[in-house]
């Protein structure tokens, strides 16, 4: 009843031609490659389907990831809750720029390494260094995973300003900030967004 569509672009475009002739009248589509917008999917499978696209994180192969989904659809969202959990948003354009936000998962690891090194730095065994590292950051994520569900627009914020007035944390992200950090991730992500966008033929 349900198809998965999982192979790479260059593999798409000349196969899902193939398949429109299997392809029944309003039979569900799930559809998880990244650069084949919504339309160009159901056209090339013949026009009478249902096509959802997905944007699934690799953890989900430890049920612990993250999909987005778009347009919303009950089954998909169930499948994909089962994985870890999922957004779904009723945009293409909304869906590709958490498509783009996708790209900081390179950087964190990039970032759990600068640790590791850092504290190897500081005669910290290595294996031990890399294991703090893996666990600091995951344990720290589960606020960041409650809050970002529950607390709404000013999740972030809340847990900024909950760090101790005059303490490491505070110091960490003022000169951070100072530094232009966060300022060039955005236009990081900016760079990444207009990729994607180009590869759709989007706007």
């Amino acid at each position: 009843d349900v198809v998965f569509l999982g192979v790479t672009p260059k593999v798409a475009e000349p196969v899902l031609p193939e398949l429109a002739g299997g392809v029944r009248e309003g039979q569900l589509i799930i559809n998880l490659v990244a650069t084949i917008p919504i339309a160009r999917c159901r056209e090339m499978l013949g026009g009478s389907c249902e096509v959802v696209k997905v944007v699934p994180l690799p953890p989900v192969a430890h049920h612990q990831g993250m999909t987005v989904i778009c347009p919303p659809n009950d089954f998909t969202t169930t499948l994909f809750n089962m994985l870890g959990s999922s957004v779904s948003v009723t945009d293409e354009s909304q869906q590709r720029a958490m498509q783009a936000a996708t790209s900081q998962m390179g950087p964190l690891y990039a970032q759990c390494r600068a640790l590791q090194h850092w504290l190897q730095g500081q005669n910290v065994p290595p294996a031990t260094a890399a294991h703090f590292a893996g666990g600091f950051y995951n344990c720290i994520s589960h606020d960041a995973l409650v809050y970002g569900r529950d607390k709404g627009e000013k999740a972030f914020d809340m847990l900024i300003d909950e760090q101790t007035p005059g303490g490491l944390n505070e110091q960490a992200v003022k000169e951070l900030t100072a530094m232009g950090v966060y300022a060039n991730q955005e236009k990081v992500l900016d760079n990444i967004l207009a990729r994607l966008q180009k590869a759709a033929g989007a706007n």
